[in-house]
């Protein structure tokens, strides 16, 4: 995205690092913080749909992006909301083990589904940006790719809020 929509043909991977450290930076910042407040509320699916609404948002914010400042907001903001999505849904995890003698083989099963969509998202996300992000240039690919596969992020964020709907609390 960075090289082949923004232009950083010489410094893509430097920006890609920025954009990084910058999102997991902010989601550090909040992660301790959220979970505190969701200890204190009482109540942690409304901080998880609130985190899956925000991390779709900056998806949809990066589609526009058109300069270097604009993927760096969004990387932060992404990073409040990833890190209030990865500490309040673990404690949200934790909270519905049905068995707690067998913690540790429910949390396993929350692991392998949490590494799901790391796993579809190549064999969606790559022939996605492919067939509609193509131009002339086999190097590089258009913004309308991107956006698809952003637009696909947003969708599969968007649906694991759905799914949280069937999670009860134990």
């Amino acid at each position: 995205f960075l090289r082949d929509v923004l232009g950083r043909e010489d410094d893509a991977l430097i920006q890609t690092a920025l954009v990084t450290m910058i999102a997991m930076a902010s989601g550090s910042l909040v992660s301790i913080p959220c979970g505190v407040f969701s200890d204190r509320l009482g109540k942690r699916k409304p901080l998880v749909y609130l985190s899956c609404v925000i991390m779709s948002i900056t998806f949809v914010g990066w589609i526009g992006a058109h300069h270097m400042i604009d993927v760096f907001l969004w990387a932060g903001v992404f990073g409040v909301a990833n890190g209030t999505y990865l500490s309040v849904d673990y404690a949200l995890a934790c909270a519905t083990m049905p068995d707690r003698g067998e913690n540790a083989r429910f949390l396993a099963v929350w692991g392998v589904a949490a590494f799901i969509g790391s796993t579809l998202g190549p064999f969606i996300c790559g022939p996605a940006l492919y067939l509609i992000g193509e131009s002339e240039d086999s190097f590089h690919y258009r913004r309308e790719g991107y956006a698809a596969v952003l637009l696909i992020g947003a969708s599969f964020v968007l649906i694991s809020a759905l799914v949280l709907r069937c999670v009860t609390v134990a």
